[in-house]
């Protein structure tokens, strides 16, 4: 059953592809009988006769709402990891493990250091350390705090953080 956050658009889409005699893939917001809410992946294909004429459609139907709901939490720690680290002062740079490719920099990262965002996110951290002046002295508390925050996030899903002077030189 359609609500009122069915997506009309995508109804819509549906629609037209029944018509027209295509195949669509289709996610929806539907309710169950209970009211209760969940997403609806639905693949509908034509089956054509020797003649090519449309005899009917299959449907396939998956309930993707664990799905939706984990990118959904995923989309908001990450516009709120996001909004922290660029309000921090602290200079953070993520880089993935598998191979040391600078993925974020903050602000206070660019400014400490002297790179613009474009210059670095993209390009790969070298092995040699390369010692950088930092001139402001962050209590080592809250870098402690920074670090052990940042890297049980970052290991979920592969990045690593670099915090404080002992910085990789930048290729």
């Amino acid at each position: 059953m359609q609500g009122p956050d069915t997506d009309r658009a995508e109804l819509q889409r549906l629609r037209n592809s029944l018509q027209s005699g295509k195949e669509v893939k289709v996610i929806l917001k539907n309710y169950r009988k209970d009211g209760t809410p969940f997403w609806n992946e639905l693949t509908v294909s034509p089956v054509r006769d020797d003649r090519g004429e449309i005899t009917h459609f299959i449907g396939v139907q998956n309930d993707i709402t664990p799905r939706v709901k984990a990118e959904t939490a995923l989309q908001e720690s990450e516009e709120r990891f996001r909004a922290i680290a660029t309000a921090t002062p602290v200079p953070i740079l993520i880089c993935r493990l598998a191979d040391s490719t600078i993925l974020y920099a903050n602000p206070a990262f660019s400014k400490t250091f002297g790179f613009s965002y474009r210059q670095i996110v993209g390009r790969k951290k070298s092995t040699s350390m390369l010692m950088l002046p930092i001139a402001i002295d962050y209590s080592h508390l809250f870098k402690q705090m920074v670090a052990a925050v940042a890297n049980r996030f970052a290991s979920k899903i592969g990045w690593q953080f670099v915090l404080g002077k002992n910085v990789g030189a930048i290729d």
